[in-house]
């Protein structure tokens, strides 16, 4: 039978046993908790980091963590005050948190605070300038001097921005997305030429980059490389078949070469999956300009015309109709109206095929005399060619031998019309 001391001694190891088989039960939910902060996400994150936190037990570094995982789910969830109350608490933790600069930078950047974006994204780099790729708050792996670069470009400040884009590009050659921008930085400050060559690498890499074959596209509309345009939009309307600009497109470069029928399939697409849209209607009243349809021109000149008053596009184009109609007063009215918003509009539209009546007619694309074409002209030949031979229409072979008819593959354009008209 065991003595009093026995007994004594047996409950004394009895409660020292428990202590330590209840200790590390504590112990273990807080360090779960930490791990639910890290790992998971949305609100289970969150509580967990919540609790982690509000145990007043974890201290330093591993606080400053808590705060900033917690504010990535913040983050996540667009509540972006709260997530910058939490890095700004991880900061005061540990100044060195190069992770929450950049995510509190994020948030700034969403909150249009570029100013304080800007400081963060500056002192992420002053604290690791050799940064690697790194994910945060769930978006795709990214680095700060893309973030740095996207808060000069909202700036306005696209040297800057370029500057660090071709810096982001150092670090990581294949992310279309740094081209792409770098890209609009270089249109932006009028280089559109290697805002070209910046599209061309964005979609050499993700052939399906909307927004750059859309840009690119532009640059060849600017550059009246019409059929290089409508490549563009073809791959853009296959990459995103209900997006109505890219059936626009089409339908505005295909009626300046001349393949109407089609166009006006285009612009029909394009009206059908949005039907008031004043460029859209504009589009179609040309095309069917073209066409010599000159009452359905006028339909859809006018009703782009009720919602952009002040369209030169559609003011001259309805002012050709009217004076192919008879009426002198109103067509001279709306082509004058139209020269006062856009004093080159009446060269735009020879550009385009669609010269004054009366005037004499300037072929779609521009041209140089066949007598004697520029040397850089037919430099260019090859080029437009090979573009020409993927496209393989009649208008793309006419589009061709208009720019260079008496360039090296003049001769193999009338040909090719010759083999698709028989």
């Amino acid at each position: 039978m065991a003595s009093t001391v026995q007994r004594v001694l047996m409950a004394a190891g009895f409660a020292a046993a428990m202590m330590v088989m209840t200790a590390p039960s504590a112990a273990f939910a807080a360090t779960a908790d930490e791990d639910t902060c890290a790992y998971q996400s949305g609100d289970v994150a969150i509580a967990a980091c919540t609790r982690a936190i509000g145990t007043g037990k974890i201290t330093g570094n591993s606080l400053a963590t808590l705060y900033q995982n917690r504010a990535a789910e913040w983050y996540k969830k667009d509540d972006y005050d709260r997530a910058v109350a939490d890095y700004n608490q991880a900061l005061r933790l540990n100044p060195r948190l190069v992770n929450a600069f950049i995510g509190r930078g994020q948030s700034y950047y969403v909150k249009k605070d570029y100013d304080r974006a800007l400081d963060d994204f500056n002192a992420a780099i002053r604290l690791d300038p050799f940064p690697t790729k790194i994910e945060s708050q769930g978006r795709k792996n990214t680095n700060v001097y893309y973030e740095r670069a996207n808060t000069y470009y909202m700036m306005k400040d696209y040297d800057r921005a370029i500057e660090d884009y071709t810096r982001a590009i150092g670090y990581e050659s294949s992310d279309a997305r740094y081209y792409y921008w770098r890209g609009r930085s270089q249109a932006n400050n009028k280089n559109f030429d290697r805002a070209l060559n910046d599209y061309s690498e964005a979609i050499r890499i993700d052939a399906n980059h909307a927004d750059a074959l859309e840009s690119r596209a532009g640059i060849y509309e600017r550059n009246k490389q019409h059929a290089l345009a409508l490549r563009d939009y073809d791959q853009l309307s296959r990459v995103k078949p209900d997006y109505a600009e890219a059936w626009n497109g089409r339908c505005w470069d295909r009626a300046i070469i001349g393949d109407l029928q089609q166009a006006l399939s285009d612009c029909n697409q394009a009206l059908q999956l949005d039907p008031g849209n004043a460029n859209f209607m504009d589009s179609r009243a040309f095309v069917n300009l073209k066409l010599g349809r000159i009452e359905a021109a006028l339909v859809d000149y006018e009703a782009a015309l009720k919602v952009r008053p002040k369209f030169a596009n559609s003011l001259f184009g309805r002012g050709i109709v009217k004076l192919k109609q008879g009426d002198r007063t109103g067509g001279e009215a709306d082509i004058a109206a139209a020269k006062d918003i856009q004093a080159d509009i009446v060269t735009a539209f020879a550009g385009y095929g669609m010269p004054l009546p009366g005037a004499a007619a300037t072929p779609s694309a521009p041209l140089v005399p066949a007598a004697a074409p520029a040397a850089a002209n037919c430099a260019r030949a090859e080029t437009h060619w090979k573009s020409t031979e993927e496209i393989r229409t009649i208008a793309a072979y006419e589009d061709h031998l208009a720019r260079f008819a008496a360039c090296d593959f003049a001769g193999l354009a009338r040909a090719r019309i010759q083999m698709l008209t028989k």
